[in-house]
């Protein structure tokens, strides 16, 4: 199973399992809706979802909440923790369903990085990755126009003019932190603006170039 996270990437089950058995490390087992981190408590881990699905979710001073990303089997949390100077985790993280959560500390992340170097390149290939996704959050959170905001979104998830992609309204009311109402606004007008094209199956795919985005 471990083989599958991307800290792992490379290597065989029987050699991460020996490494592992190096390190200090505990596994704990969340039932659906609890809270495994919040703003409110300290911490130096990473975490390893090894089985299960959780939300990351801010909660704004309006009172509202949004969605910063949701994370499933192989993905890692609490990334920011080992080395921030401030071991309060910025957001909170709730299970969606049981999850099996195997913990890290700095200590055991260290050891392993000088176990074998695959892990520690592994490692900073990840972190780049959750900056570039960050980076492109950010990007859709300071667009106020929710038709700009709705198109820019879309362009981040179709690579490629051909390609089609389902949105799930409920999770992009969240992720964009719009109404039902602007979303469905947003979409008619950009269907019909011919910027995107509505499929029978309840697909969208683009009508702009993307050379030029």
């Amino acid at each position: 199973m471990l083989n599958n996270c991307v800290l792992f990437k490379g290597l065989e089950p029987a050699y991460i399992q020996q490494l592992l058995d190096c390190v200090q490390s505990a596994t704990k087992i969340y039932g659906c809706g609890e809270l495994i981190w919040t703003p409110f408590e300290s911490n130096s881990k990473i975490g390893i979802i090894l089985k299960g699905k959780v939300t990351v979710y801010a909660n704004l001073y309006c009172g509202n909440e949004i969605i910063i990303n949701q994370l499933c089997n192989n993905d890692i949390i609490g990334l920011s923790c080992p080395w921030s100077g401030n071991k309060v985790f910025p957001a909170f993280i709730k299970t969606n369903c049981e999850c099996t959560i195997l913990f890290l500390t700095q200590q055991s992340l260290l050891k392993l990085f000088e176990l074998d170097c695959t892990i520690f390149n592994n490692f900073m290939v990840y972190i780049s990755s959750r900056l570039r996704y960050l980076i492109s959050k950010i990007e859709l959170l300071a667009i106020s126009n929710t038709k700009e905001r709705l198109l820019c979104f879309i362009c981040q998830q179709i690579k490629h003019k051909e390609d089609r992609i389902k949105l799930n309204k409920s999770k992009l009311i969240n992720q964009l932190s719009i109404s039902h109402a602007s979303l469905y606004r947003a979409l008619n007008q950009l269907e019909n603006e011919q910027y995107i094209k509505k499929h029978s199956d309840g697909s969208i795919s683009l009508k702009l170039d993307l050379n030029n985005r």
